[in-house]
């Protein structure tokens, strides 16, 4: 069967995933992507169409662009048994493009953001625009079983869902554990650095866009005890106000600048203690599990993670981390 994947941008490792995964499972797959940039980007291994550009966080001319590219999708339509689209609003692009040609939609859904559970009118009417889009949707594919609530609860969808965890490539979990043989991971150094006077070092890896993390991080490295540092690897999120200069003035705070994924995360797990893992435990993040607590698994690196988020559960009951409940920054440190 031919499957048409409408991307939101050109390159993201996540996607590239996922379109690994259909070829796996025998699906002929050819997509049509945005152009757009990530910072994790991989691009998918299949045949690729542009288009147009899409850029970030303009939501107000974001449909106008969406628009545009409907002649395009429909002609690659034309050849395609399923659309599988990945987000909301390229779902509702594939229900106007192929307005009549009756093809089977799929939805891929990586993350639920604030603005879709928020109040008043332009919450709304998000999900006024999403309940359009998963009623034309014949299956649901999400990344946690928190997000059943939003689809089911909040949407009233009824469609089939399938919940992928986004865990790392086999391929290079296969590699990454031969590599590691009989031995000890990457947290197996807490003993021997402690022994040895050192500090603990705390990663923080990934999109770095939670204010709370970074405030643990500053009141932890800025003790004159010495006890502690951290490692940060990634791209922060604009509004992590003054980013650069807090980081600049911290000589604890290590920051290395993005890595590729997933090539540099033996690397960065290797050079630190514990990781952080932390969201915020309100809807919709509480709902969500990060892709750190499945890396931090691989190199057996000890977790810490928030109370009432996705991922305190599995890391309490394997009994691989620390569940902080706390809800100021200086009490959890």
């Amino acid at each position: 069967m031919k499957v048409l994947c409408l991307l939101p941008a050109m390159s993201d490792a996540r996607i590239a995933r996922r379109i690994d995964m259909l070829k796996r499972a025998g699906f002929e797959v050819r997509a049509a992507a945005f152009e757009r940039h990530h910072a994790f980007g991989r691009r998918p291994d299949c045949p690729l169409e542009r288009l147009g550009k899409l850029p970030p966080k303009r939501y107000l001319t974001r449909p106008a662009r969406l628009l545009r590219a409907v002649p395009r999708v429909r002609a690659a339509m034309r050849d395609s048994d399923i659309v599988y689209a990945f987000n909301p609003d390229l779902a509702l692009l594939a229900i106007v493009a192929g307005a009549g040609m009756k093809r089977p939609l799929a939805l891929d859904v990586a993350d639920i953001k604030a603005l879709q559970v928020a109040g008043g009118w332009l919450g709304g009417a998000v999900r006024a625009a999403e309940k359009r889009a998963v009623r034309g949707c014949r299956l649901l594919t999400l990344t946690t079983e928190g997000y059943r609530a939003y689809y089911r609860d909040w949407l009233g969808s009824d469609a089939r869902i399938v919940v992928i965890e986004n865990k790392l490539d086999p391929e290079f979990v296969q590699a990454t554990l031969a590599r590691a043989g009989a031995g000890a991971g990457a947290g197996a150094g807490i003993e021997e650095g402690f022994a040895a006077g050192g500090p603990l070092r705390i990663g923080w890896f990934g999109r770095l866009r939670d204010e709370w993390t970074l405030r643990v991080l500053e009141r932890l490295t800025e003790r004159r005890s010495g006890r502690f540092a951290a490692v940060l690897a990634g791209t922060p999120s604009p509004f992590l106000r003054g980013f650069s200069r807090r980081v600049a003035g911290n000589p604890r705070l290590d920051y290395r600048g993005g890595y590729r994924h997933p090539e540099g995360l033996a690397e960065l797990y290797g050079s630190v203690d514990v990781a952080m893992a932390c969201y915020p435990p309100e809807i919709p993040h509480g709902w969500s599990q990060s892709n750190r607590y499945y890396e931090a698994c691989l190199f057996r690196t000890p977790l810490v993670v928030r109370e009432g988020c996705a991922d305190a559960q599995p890391v309490r009951e394997r009994d691989v981390g620390l569940v902080i409940d706390a809800e100021g920054a200086a009490a959890a440190a």
